[in-house]
């Protein structure tokens, strides 16, 4: 005996404008034309009709009915999402849903509120991007409950969605409309301590490197002159270096050039 295999098809039964089309009825046969399955689409717009069946074909033949006029597919029995278009049935624009319009007026409401946000916050915390990233994806599902047309996903083995869920899925888990930061820069960041001459804090800081100093005689009149302690943010150590020149305590505040060398950095002073 064969080994049966479950599946499911999604199928969608549209008119010329790619609308669903009420009461169209489905058709799940095999081969010889014998009935496997079959269900009546409702028309919703935002997923197609759905149709378990067990089966140990490889191949069936799925038959859309709607109103006067029938199409025949014969695909197979894994392809998950098939599309009957009657070109022949234009609906009449039928008055939206009071939930559907609540829908698109909330995600209407909450994408402008987002967009807005993205202006004052450029750079959300992790919190704060997890909180937009949800709200967004329920926004954009509201928005696209009344946007004609089909979408299905499948996420691992845990999540399968169609319609205005499908939506909210793929902008949570993939965010294809990603928030626009400046990517992170590398930096170093040290905090000085007090008390710390120029030469020495030029050392921690080549140290922290894996390196030593030079330093030249032009910076001999600020060799033992203090360094403020306190935090202090460069993207390279060589930056962090030239920062020491506004942090020495006292007039006048020399100029640092830096460079590297191998494993040893040449500091001057101007």
């Amino acid at each position: 005996m064969a080994k049966l295999t479950e599946h499911v098809i999604n199928v969608f039964v549209l008119d010329k404008n790619e609308r669903p089309i009420p009461e169209a009825e489905v058709l799940v046969l095999d081969m010889n034309g014998t009935p496997l399955a079959g269900a009546t689409a409702t028309g919703s717009p935002s997923g197609p009709i759905s149709i378990s069946l067990a089966s140990s074909f490889t191949t069936v033949k799925l038959r859309a009915t709607a109103q006067s006029f029938s199409r025949e597919l014969t695909v197979p029995v894994d392809q998950r999402n098939i599309r009957f278009q009657f070109n022949e049935i234009e609906l009449p624009g039928a008055p939206m849903k009071p939930e559907t319009k609540l829908a698109f007026a909330f995600g209407v409401v909450f994408v402008t509120a987002l967009i807005v946000l993205a202006v004052f916050f450029p750079k959300p915390t992790p919190f704060q991007y997890t909180v937009f990233r949800i709200v967004l994806a329920l926004a954009c599902a509201g928005v696209a409950a009344v946007i004609p047309g089909m979408l299905d996903l499948q996420v691992g083995n845990f999540l399968k969605a169609a319609g205005a869920l499908a939506v909210f899925a793929v902008v949570y888990f993939y965010s294809p409309a990603q928030i626009a930061v400046e990517p992170a820069e590398n930096s170093v960041s040290v905090n000085l301590p007090q008390g710390l001459s120029l030469e020495g804090a030029l050392r921690l800081l080549a140290e922290n490197d894996a390196a030593t100093i030079r330093m030249e005689s032009s910076c001999e009149p600020f060799r033992s002159r203090p360094v403020l302690g306190g935090p202090l943010r460069a993207s390279t150590s060589a930056e962090l270096m030239k920062a020491l020149g506004s942090k020495l305590n006292g007039a006048p505040a020399p100029t640092l050039d830096v460079s590297k060398e191998g494993a040893v950095y040449a500091v001057s002073c101007r």
